[in-house]
């Protein structure tokens, strides 16, 4: 108590309240209530007891209600798209057909699809027409060896 004495000479309210701690142990406790509970524990007869903070029906007519008005809200509030915010002009179709590599467009696919998407298209048909000889003069004056063989 001798560090506390400079605490009982300053006058305050406090000084007149009683010393003693209000709480009390009940007799045996700590000899006798560790017993008590690993008893308890080892004959498994503490219940556990499940806490919802919501009884469980009026959390699924919550969740039904939030998906319904999800739904209203997607269906009711759903704009149309608009055509000319999508749509582009010559100049822009333009860029795109001069510059494919800037929008990362393989030119080849976008032909084999074209081709495809033409009822009439048959890559085999027109073979027959041409000689040998033109086809190996049309690859020759047309085509670069290495590009070939780098692209492929």
């Amino acid at each position: 108590m001798a560090k506390n004495n400079h605490i009982e000479s300053v006058n305050s309210p406090l000084n007149g309240i009683e010393k003693k701690t209000p709480f009390s142990v009940p007799a045996d406790y700590f000899e006798h209530n560790p017993n008590v509970i690993l008893d308890r524990i080892s004959q498994g007869t503490i219940e556990k007891k499940q806490v919802f903070l919501f009884s469980p029906g009026l959390a699924i007519a919550a969740s039904i209600l939030l998906i319904a008005g999800l739904f209203w809200f997607y269906i009711f509030n759903a704009n149309e798209l608009d055509v000319q915010e999508f749509s582009l002009n010559d100049e822009e179709i333009q860029l795109i057909i001069d510059n494919p590599e800037l929008y990362g467009i393989n030119e080849f696919l976008v032909n084999e699809k074209y081709l495809s998407s033409v009822e009439s298209y048959n890559p085999l048909e027109n073979l027959s027409t041409y000689s040998d000889d033109e086809v190996k003069s049309y690859l020759e004056t047309n085509t670069d060896a290495n590009y070939i063989i780098y692209e492929y």
